[in-house]
């Protein structure tokens, strides 16, 4: 089982997506608690925000070029450390200590061997609280999940088998994001746009600045029914 992340699977233009993953911090951080170790540690904008919140915050990815620009970005942080995941030693090391809160953010889908993944990022920590966030709904699934390499996207009862067979408590599980759901439809199942395209990038900034802070508004009536993305908060006693 991999812990994959890489810029390759992700949209030109995302890392500048300030309001979207400004929003994203703010819907799981009332359930980040102590020492936090994300898994695929991506363009590093959760590592800022739970830097920046005062947390001890522990990166862990398997591409080389994130690992990099994120130990170049953080060097001077001491409450920041980012490991490559072929360093079992480091990352041993740091679960001695003592994790509270790991985080899996968009990650679960690339492993083919879901539930091995949860096993593995469950068994990070001694106890404490698993935050995975995961496209949801696989009518979505479309061009860019393909070229993503993504498995799957998600249902909230498979979520709830993979919580159960790994004796978790789920605490809370819901949609996120419903109108980027309808962009998703348009963008991937009908127009079928490129992952890396420049049409791509364009797209995401464009909902970043001007479509997320209505999305924000409306999301808490829409996200009962249907979102682009699910969040899973559950807790291993």
């Amino acid at each position: 089982m991999d812990l994959i992340s890489g810029y390759s699977t992700m949209t030109p233009g995302i890392e500048l997506a300030e309001n979207y993953y400004k929003w994203i911090f703010r819907t799981i951080r009332p359930f980040i608690a102590g020492r936090v170790l994300e898994i695929g540690a991506g363009y590093g904008n959760i590592a800022g925000y739970a830097a920046d919140g005062g947390f001890e915050y522990i990166g862990v990815d398997s591409d080389a070029a994130v690992v990099e620009k994120l130990t170049a970005r953080f060097r001077g942080r001491a409450n920041v450390k980012v490991y490559d995941a072929a360093d079992r030693g480091g990352i041993a090391l740091e679960t001695e200590k003592g994790i509270d809160t790991v985080i899996s953010m968009n990650v679960l889908e690339h492993a083919e061997d879901d539930g091995g993944h949860v096993k593995l990022a469950a068994g990070l920590m001694k106890k404490g609280r698993l935050i995975l966030f995961v496209p949801a709904m696989e009518i979505l699934y479309g061009s860019m999940d393909r070229q993503a390499g993504h498995y799957r996207r998600y249902s909230k009862t498979r979520i709830k088998k993979i919580m159960e067979s790994n004796s978790l408590n789920i605490v809370k599980l819901t949609y996120f994001n419903s109108l980027g759901a309808l962009g998703w439809f348009v963008s991937c199942r009908l127009l079928k746009i490129g992952l890396n395209s420049v049409s791509a990038g364009k797209l995401a900034l464009f909902y970043d600045r001007a479509v997320v802070p209505f999305a924000r508004l409306l999301d808490p009536a829409l996200r009962p029914f249907f979102g682009q993305s699910l969040i899973c908060v559950a807790e291993k006693k």
